[in-house]
């Protein structure tokens, strides 16, 4: 597939993401959320759980994949950068980048589904305070980490749609992404431990748990 296929379809698919996060952010604001778990924390700001290595290789597992688009987009916008950067691309066979395309493209819906069932989603770095949401509908209720499952094979999908061997570097994060995903379940745990606990023991961490 070539760059400029590969950047039509990244900037539609996003372009659109971007029109409906802004929808849920300013009209839908999480009114179809039907049963969260609500705590009230303290006016101090809480500090984000876990440490600053796993987040940092959480962040590492996204930001690779945008390199690895940025580098597509820049094979579109300038031939002699292509010619530069030909050595990051493979040529894959075009139906594993169709493939590859397909995945991205659910890959991106399902960030957003997440993103509008759980209202406080923040980055690894913001603190946190005031009320707390804890949802387990939508995507949660399938597994605990809904974002970060994904993330943990989104580096293999960048590579199938993009050809850019340097998304597979992130796949060196999985040990990052489970030790903060326990990190945010014990802090959780400590909101709310009846609650929470009951959900845990129904869910999967990462895949769904057959019942």
């Amino acid at each position: 597939m070539s760059a400029q296929a590969i950047t039509t379809i990244t900037l539609i698919t996003w372009g659109l993401l971007l029109a409906l996060y802004a929808l849920n952010k300013y009209v839908i604001k999480h009114r179809f959320l039907k049963s969260p778990i609500l705590v009230n924390l303290s006016a101090v700001p809480v500090s984000r759980p876990g440490s600053f290595i796993a987040g940092a290789g959480v962040l590492f597992t996204f930001v690779i994949n945008i390199l690895a688009i940025g580098v597509v987009l820049g094979c579109t916008l300038s031939p002699s950068f292509e010619n530069a950067a030909r050595f990051l691309r493979l040529d894959l066979p075009l139906w594993v980048n169709g493939t590859g395309s397909i995945l991205f493209v659910l890959y991106s819906l399902w960030g957003l589904l997440v993103v509008f069932y759980n209202a406080n989603y923040t980055p690894l770095y913001k603190r946190i305070h005031g009320q707390y949401v804890i949802v387990t509908e939508g995507p949660y209720w399938l597994v605990r980490h809904p974002r970060y499952a994904a993330a943990a094979l989104a580096n293999l999908v960048f590579f199938l749609f993009t050809g850019v061997w340097l998304s597979l570097l992130g796949l060196r994060g999985w040990a990052a992404i489970y030790a903060q995903g326990k990190a945010e379940e014990q802090f959780l745990l400590t909101l709310a431990p009846e609650a929470y606990g009951a959900y845990r023991r129904r869910t999967g961490m990462f895949l769904p748990r057959i019942r």
